[in-house]
C-alpha cells in the first residue's frame, strides 16, 4: 500500500488583493493508521508535507529528498514506523521542468517502488 501526501492549498486576500497562498497544518490530512489503512511506505510532495509528518519546521527539501526516514504513527495498539520518502511536489516539477529535476523525483519514485516490491 502506498500513502501520498502533499499540502492541499488554500488562499487569502491581502490589502492588495492578490492571493497569498496560506500555510497552515490544519489543511493536511490527519492520519491515523488503524486497520483499514496500514501503508507499507508514505510518499511526501513537497517540503510542507514533510516538515509535518517527520514533525520538523527546519526542513529543506532538496537535502531530504531521495533519502528514506520514519514516520512513527501512534495507535491504539502499538506504534508503528513507516517507511517515509521525501520529494518535489508537481507544482515545483511544474515550475522547474528540467532533466535534472524530473531524474531526481524519477529516482525517489523508484526506490519507493523497489521498497514496495520487497513485500
Amino acid at each position: 500500500t502506498l500513502f501520498t501526501l502533499c499540502k492541499i492549498h488554500t488562499y487569502s486576500k491581502s490589502k492588495k488583493k492578490q492571493l497569498i497562498p496560506k500555510t497552515n497544518t490544519k489543511n493536511f490530512v490527519p492520519i491515523n493508521f488503524s486497520d483499514p489503512i496500514k501503508p507499507k511506505v508514505i510518499v511526501t510532495l513537497g517540503r510542507p508535507a514533510a516538515a509535518t509528518l517527520l514533525n520538523s519546521k527546519k526542513v529543506t527539501i532538496s537535502k531530504i529528498r531521495g533519502i528514506w526516514h520514519e514516520y512513527e504513527s501512534i495507535t491504539e495498539a502499538q506504534a508503528i514506523k513507516i517507511k517515509l520518502m521525501p520529494t518535489y511536489h508537481p507544482a515545483y516539477l511544474l515550475r522547474n521542468y528540467t532533466y535534472e529535476v524530473r531524474k531526481q523525483v524519477h529516482d525517489d519514485m523508484k526506490k519507493v517502488v523497489e521498497e514496495l516490491r520487497k513485500g
